[in-house]
């Protein structure tokens, strides 16, 4: 499966995604840690970390919407970027397993506005 996606590289410091950014893909941590920021009233604060194997951009993947944080590289980063095409080939080649990354993906869209309306 990893073989039909892209993997991208980010050294310390840089942003894997950016507030205000329009977004047409989701990522998979596979190395390092990432700090989630959100800014409020010009205050920016941490809200997150992301490690090995947490996924974020999950709403930009599924309806290309606005970045709504910025996710920086905390060291060197390594994540696979998983897109629409990424997704169909992914349905075609091998269906059972594509199923359950939707599922997977539902869940974590579910959690992560549970979690939205509690703050």
């Amino acid at each position: 499966m990893t073989l039909m996606g892209e993997l991208n590289t980010f050294p310390y410091g840089q942003a894997i995604i950016r507030n205000g950014d329009t977004g047409n893909e989701m990522y998979v941590m596979i190395n390092g840690t990432a700090d989630v920021f959100l800014t409020f009233d010009t205050q920016r604060r941490r809200v997150r970390q992301m490690k090995r194997g947490d996924v974020f951009g999950e709403m930009g993947l599924i309806g290309h919407h606005e970045r709504t944080a910025d996710v920086i590289a905390a060291e060197e980063v390594e994540v696979m970027a998983v897109n629409e095409r990424f997704l169909d080939r992914l349905q075609r080649r091998y269906p059972r397993i594509g199923a359950k990354i939707f599922l997977n993906i539902a869940k974590i869209i579910s959690a992560r506005l549970q979690e939205a309306q509690r703050t």
